[in-house]
Parts: structure tokens; C-alpha cells; sequence
């Protein structure tokens, strides 16, 4: 009797040319069994028991190799065909070591092994699948410069590819694709000019073709461990850029900042041609869509354009050109910059007749701006001659002005709170109630290019500041025997600039309670802000932004030894509130809605609390908030109506400073309406005939007309028998009216 044959494990390990990462299938040690998600495969280091491959799912091409049999036997791999069938598919034999390869090229199916030391057969059943496989690109076309998607589909979830496409060399598929898809072994292949990335779930592969030749490219992509491969062809700036301007004319004034809009398509990248030989000036600024979105607005500082910050003595923080959007850049090429034409820019304005960069601002005069696609420039006599030109615009600088200065006052707060949008709304006042803000608003341009650049639009850019010939100060305007004018220290804590560049306005804001004075503020005193602006000493001939030459010193767009200056004046003076009409006391009917109203020297936009508190019988208790108007006025309305005729209350108005006004007041009945008689209708008179006939006159109409009383604005109302809280400030106005009687006797009148 023949003994039982003894039941043995075989192990099975999944074998690729490249390894490139660990296996997904839980085994032991470092195997490298993969499933379905496996990106690469490698021999295992270890064993993996032939029961961990049920259900395991493997990719046609992918080599098997089966581990822990006996050495030297015949193994079949069979097919399964039915329930209870299946089908001879290969035999090979185990190596001296025990171990059987398969190649799964031909294999499609469910499948299980068949030989010595394997007794239960169809336990160990795993799966071959074809790997479906197609590669296409996000556009047909993209520019040079910018970015497109290779979309690999395919039914496995995560995989490995060599990626490559004729003339380009490994250092540019480098260049093109993104770092975070890079394999862990990504340049195994770059001999073969072919980079391995890693594909999950049908994420696209990003793609940017920065310095790549204008060409058409075919890409293909070939899965490592099954060898499937797909190819997908795009062009590569072959479609030039489309640039436009989105206005061809921009007025600004000298040393202010122009906005210029550029759209960009079918590239990245797109170049503006500023100046040319009439205008004795010319910058290639280069601009790039890094946000993707086809538009870059450029802010040309015209302030600093032409100067070039390598150049000795000019401060090497300054940019004259920058893109608003963070993501997007310009920038100004330099002298020593190749253009495509074959020619440096410093060459090329030599060519034209432009002289090297600039030391001084730019002059009031006409520039034109050119959009190209490409800096292929060239010169024909001392004209531009720009190859891929795609529109054309024009910058107009004017000269600056001072025009005119003026105080405002602002609610009480933080110096800078609120900015442009709400200085811009102030009216002009020349009384500052003390703990409000005082805004000098100076109408000026020629100053912004230089306070956004050097002084990122902080207030020191204009207090005593001589290097640009800019001072603002605030100083009162007589002071008081034997002493010196009190002076504000605008350098200091509670001041702030906000800067209107749409208005040509800054506003230098200061909060009364927070900056530095050399004695204390108080009501009555009156201060003068003046503005200057001065230009350089009588003896330079010519302004130069250089810190090596001492001409910088003064503002560049005056003649030399000119200055222009502006005063406005202001006084303080205490916080004050009353109510209208107040003198014997106020009066208000029980009824919901009173109008309490009243004046202020505060600035508009200040907070006021008004609160009334019933004196006698039982407690009513109310607070309600009212704005300041730029009118100086304010107003609210409390509920009176669980009030009784008879009652006393008082009314106050206060800030967060204290109570500025309290009034007396007393509950009065409240006004019926009386009804207005209607006027009579007009008596009707037959027209006489023959027959004389009877005239019929109809009996009046009446009806009753009411007087409405106004809607009431909602008010906080407590009803309690003890006392209710601080004191308040407030104002109070009564509505009623009847007037009917004047107006019946005048209707009588007429009558008559």
C-alpha cells in the first residue's frame, strides 16, 4: 500500500525586471508580492506561503515565480474552465533550488497550480488580468512656457511608467514633469532618456513646458511590470501667444504708480516693449501668468523705471515693475540680458539711439508699450522693429500737482481704522473735539511710486523727510508766552497714511489720544498742518536717485530750488451733546416711538448711548445707540407707551468718555386725532330752458382724516422697581401735529 503522500506548502513570489517599490499584499519581512493596487514587483526576499495566494489578483505580463517546491519536478499551471472543470495552460519545471517561473503574457483567467508535494488542488486559486491601457493629453496644444496634463487611463489602480518622447533628453523630462510623481528609483532608465513616475487611481501627471523647443511631441508611456504601453502627441508653442492690453491708453502722473492689464493665451510667459528711440527710453519687462487664470496686472512704478538696481548708488530694493497677483511676476530685463534677436538689451538701446539707464525720473511725455510674445527684437535705423508684436498701448505721464489741503475729523480709535474708504467720505471741518482723530487730507501726486516703494506706504515717508524733499507737520499756531508752539510727533505711536492713489489723496491720520506732543492738548488751541514739497538746492542742475551723489536730495519734479506748500488750520475743543429743543424740558406722550434727538461736536460716525430713566412711579429704564451725522446731528426713539401721564424722567447722552448732556422730563397726554372735515362738493346747476327747472344741490361728504404717528425705532426697554444703570446721555424730540383748524378757517376763507 502506497503511503499517503505528505501535504507540503509551496510558496509563490512575483518577479520583475525593475524594482521599484514594496509590494501592497501583507506578507512577511520584504517580499514583494503585489495585488491589485501594486505599483512595482520584485523577488522576494522572504517566502510567501502558497495559502497567501487565494484570491490574489496578478497582471498579465507580470512573472510568477513559485517558491518551497521540490527540485527538479514537473509542474502544470491549469486553467479553471467550470465548477468542476479546468484546462492544462503551461508545465514547467522547478530549478534545483525548487523554484518555478512563469511568464504570464499569454495567461488570461483564474488559475491554479498542479504537482509534487501540492495535494489540494482549486484551493489556491489567483486571478491573471490584462491590464487595460490609454494615455491622452489634457489640450492638443499648449505654449511654450505653460502647462498641460498627460491623463493615463487605465483599470489598475496604481502602477509604475517609463515615460519618454523622442527629442527630448532625460534632463528635460526632468524639467517637464513634477517632482512629487518622480518614482522612488525615478532615473533608472536615463540612459534610455525615459523617467519613471508613479500613476494612482487616474490622477493626471502635470506637465510644464518651460524651455522646450517649439516642437510636436509623441510621449509614450509603457507600464514597467506588464510592459502595456500608450502614446500621446502634443504641440509645444507652436501657436504663438495671443497677448492684449485692456487699455491701449494710460494717463498717469509722474512718480505714480499705472496699472497696466495684460490677457495672456497660449503662453505662460509674454513680454512688454516699453519706450523707443523718440522717447529716449527703453525697458523689456517680462511677465508670467503664474496663476493660471490668462491675466497679469502689471503696477509700473513710474518713479523708478529705467533704473537698474545693479547700478552703483541705486538702492537695490527698488523694483519698477510688479505683478499684483502673488502668484503672477515681472520683471524688467537687465542690460546684459540676450534677447531671442541675437543682441543684448543694452545693445539694442545703444542701436536705437537711447542712452544707458537713467539717474533722474522719467519726464511728462508719451511711451509706448508693445506686447510681443517672444523678445525677438531687432532695430531697423533707430526704429523697433518687434517680430511677434500681438498688441499695442500707450502710457501718458503728466506732471504732478499739489492741489490743495484741508483738516477732517474722525470718530475716536485707532489711527489708521477704517482707511481711504471712510477718510475719503469725511467732510471738511475745522474743529476737532479733543479725543477724536484729526485727517489732513492732501491732494498731491508724484508721491505715491516713491512712499510704496521705499517706505511700503508707512507715514514716515512724509514727515521731515528731506532725501525726497517731502514734510508734513502739525504744529500749533501760536503758542503761549514764553513758550514754543506745541509740536505733534508724527514719526510716532497714533499716526497712520492711508493713500488714495485712484483720488491722488493721502491722509495722514491722528489719534488725539495716542500721539506724542511736546505739552498736553487742549480746547482753544489752534494748529496749522502744512505740506511741503522742495526741490533739489539752486546749484544742481539735475535730480539723481543715486545715494553716491548728493543731488538726490529734494523732490525730483520741481525746478531746482523751487518749493510748493500748502496750509490748513484746525481747532480743539471739548467733547459737547444737547438735546433739541430742551431748554424747559422735554415732553413725551406714553406711546411707543418718541423721537429723541439732538447735536453733537463729534465727528460723524461716532457711537452715542442715550438712555431714560422714569424718576417717579414705576421704573422704566432704556438705552438705545445713535450715530453722529455728518450734519452733526443724531437720533433714536424709546417706547414710552408703559409709561403714565404724570411721570418724571430724566434723559441723558453720553460716550465712552462720560455723560455729555442730561435733561429733565415729564409724560404729557397724548394727541387725538381730530377728523378733518372733507371739502363740499361743487353745487350742480341745470342749464335754464322753456321750462324753468329746479337746480338739486347734493349734501356734502365727510370724512375723517387722521394724523399718523411715525413708525417707532426699536429700543431696549426694562421695567423695574429698583434703579437701573449709570447715568446716559441723551436727546429727546416730540412728534405731534394738528393743524386742522387753521387750515378749516382758511378753507372758509375761500369760500367767502
Amino acid at each position: 500500500m502506497a503511503s499517503k503522500p505528505t501535504r507540503r506548502t509551496a510558496t509563490i513570489a512575483v518577479a520583475v525586471l525593475l524594482a521599484v517599490a514594496p509590494s501592497t499584499i501583507a506578507v512577511s519581512g520584504s517580499a514583494a508580492i503585489v495585488g491589485e493596487s501594486g505599483t512595482a514587483l520584485q523577488v522576494a526576499d522572504d517566502t510567501v506561503p502558497y495559502t497567501d495566494l487565494d484570491e490574489g489578483l496578478f497582471w498579465q505580463g507580470q512573472r510568477l515565480a513559485v517558491t518551497g517546491l521540490d527540485p527538479g519536478e514537473r509542474y502544470e499551471l491549469r486553467r479553471i474552465t467550470g465548477s468542476d472543470s479546468s484546462a492544462f495552460a503551461v508545465a514547467r519545471g522547478s530549478d534545483a533550488n525548487g523554484t518555478l517561473t512563469l511568464s504570464t503574457e499569454t495567461l488570461d483567467g483564474r488559475y491554479f497550480l498542479r504537482g509534487p508535494g501540492i495535494t489540494a488542488e482549486r484551493e489556491q486559486v489567483f486571478e491573471v488580468v490584462e491590464q487595460d491601457f490609454r494615455a491622452r493629453w489634457s489640450t492638443r496644444s499648449v505654449g511654450a512656457g505653460r502647462s498641460a496634463d498627460l491623463e493615463l487611463l487605465s483599470n489598475r489602480g496604481s502602477y509604475t511608467v517609463a515615460v519618454s518622447a523622442g527629442g527630448l533628453q532625460f534632463e528635460d523630462l526632468e524639467r517637464i514633469f513634477d517632482e512629487d510623481d518622480f518614482a522612488d528609483s525615478y532615473d533608472d532608465r536615463e540612459r534610455d532618456d525615459e523617467i519613471l513616475l508613479d500613476v494612482a487611481n487616474d490622477e493626471p501627471l502635470r506637465a510644464r513646458f518651460t524651455d522646450i523647443d517649439p516642437d510636436t511631441y509623441t510621449f509614450q508611456a509603457e507600464v514597467v511590470d506588464t510592459n502595456v504601453t500608450a502614446t500621446a502627441t502634443v504641440s509645444v508653442g507652436l501657436s504663438r501667444a495671443d497677448v492684449e492690453f485692456e487699455r491701449t491708453v494710460v494717463t498717469e502722473q509722474q512718480g505714480d504708480v499705472a496699472l497696466v492689464n495684460v490677457s495672456i493665451d497660449n503662453a505662460e510667459t509674454a513680454y512688454l516693449v516699453v519706450g523707443d528711440h523718440d522717447s529716449n527710453f527703453l525697458d523689456v519687462v517680462e511677465v508670467t501668468d503664474g496663476s493660471g487664470d490668462g491675466r497679469v496686472s502689471v503696477r509700473l512704478n513710474t518713479r523708478y523705471m529705467g533704473l537698474d538696481p545693479s547700478d552703483p548708488g541705486v538702492p537695490s530694493d527698488i523694483r519698477p515693475y510688479r505683478a499684483v497677483a502673488n502668484r503672477d511676476s515681472a520683471d524688467a530685463l537687465r542690460r546684459s540680458d540676450d534677447l531671442a534677436s541675437g543682441e543684448t538689451l543694452g545693445e539694442l538701446r545703444s542701436g536705437i539711439g537711447v542712452s544707458g539707464g537713467l539717474d533722474a525720473p522719467l519726464d511728462a511725455t508719451d511711451y509706448p508699450i508693445v506686447a510681443a510674445s517672444t523678445t525677438d527684437i531687432r532695430r531697423s535705423g533707430n526704429r523697433l522693429n518687434i517680430r511677434d508684436d500681438r498688441d499695442e498701448a500707450a502710457l501718458t505721464l503728466g506732471s504732478p500737482r499739489l492741489r490743495r489741503i484741508e483738516s477732517r475729523a474722525a470718530s475716536a480709535g485707532a489711527a489708521g481704522s477704517g482707511g481711504v474708504a471712510t477718510f475719503r467720505a469725511l467732510p471738511r471741518d475745522g474743529t476737532i473735539a479733543l479725543g477724536d482723530r484729526v485727517v489732513v487730507a492732501v491732494e498731491v501726486s508724484g508721491v505715491y511710486g516713491h512712499l510704496l516703494t521705499e517706505h511700503d506706504g508707512g507715514i514716515e515717508g512724509v514727515v521731515e523727510n528731506d532725501a525726497e524733499g517731502i514734510n508734513l507737520t502739525v504744529e500749533q499756531a501760536d503758542g503761549s508766552a514764553n513758550r514754543e508752539p506745541i509740536e505733534f510727533d508724527l514719526d510716532g505711536p497714533g499716526t497712520a497714511l492711508a493713500l488714495d492713489e485712484r483720488e491722488n489723496i493721502l491722509f495722514a491720520a491722528i489719534d488725539t489720544e495716542r500721539v506724542r506732543t511736546t505739552r498736553e492738548l487742549e480746547a482753544g488751541q489752534v494748529y496749522e498742518a502744512t505740506f511741503t514739497l522742495t526741490g533739489v538746492d539752486e546749484d544742481v542742475e539735475r535730480y539723481s536717485v543715486k545715494r553716491t551723489q548728493p543731488s538726490h536730495t529734494g523732490y525730483p519734479y520741481l525746478a531746482p530750488g523751487g518749493e510748493e506748500t500748502l496750509t490748513t488750520s484746525f481747532e480743539f475743543v471739548d467733547r459737547e451733546a444737547s438735546f433739541r429743543d430742551s431748554d424747559e424740558g422735554l415732553t413725551a406722550q406714553p406711546v411707543a416711538g418718541v423721537e429723541l434727538t439732538g447735536t453733537t461736536n463729534l465727528a460723524p460716525g461716532s457711537t452715542l448711548l442715550v438712555r431714560t430713566r422714569t424718576t417717579t412711579g414705576r421704573t422704566i429704564t432704556q438705552t438705545t445707540t445713535a450715530t453722529v451725522t455728518d450734519e452733526g446731528t443724531w437720533a433714536t426713539r424709546h417706547d414710552f407707551s408703559g409709561a403714565e401721564v404724570g411721570q418724571r424722567f430724566e434723559a441723558s447722552v453720553r460716550d465712552t468718555g462720560g455723560t455729555l448732556a442730561t435733561v429733565e422730563g415729564e409724560i404729557v397726554p397724548a394727541t387725538t386725532p381730530t377728523p378733518t372735515p372733507a371739502e363740499p362738493t361743487p353745487t350742480a346747476t341745470a342749464t335754464p330752458t322753456a321750462t324753468p327747472t329746479a337746480t338739486a344741490t347734493p349734501t356734502p361728504t365727510q370724512s375723517a382724516t387722521e394724523t399718523p404717528i411715525p413708525t417707532a425705532m426699536p429700543a431696549t426697554t426694562t421695567n423695574a422697581d429698583g434703579p437701573g444703570p449709570g447715568p446716559l446721555v441723551a436727546v429727546v424730540t416730540i412728534l405731534a401735529a394738528a393743524l386742522w383748524a387753521s387750515r378749516r378757517a382758511a378753507r372758509a376763507d375761500d369760500r367767502e
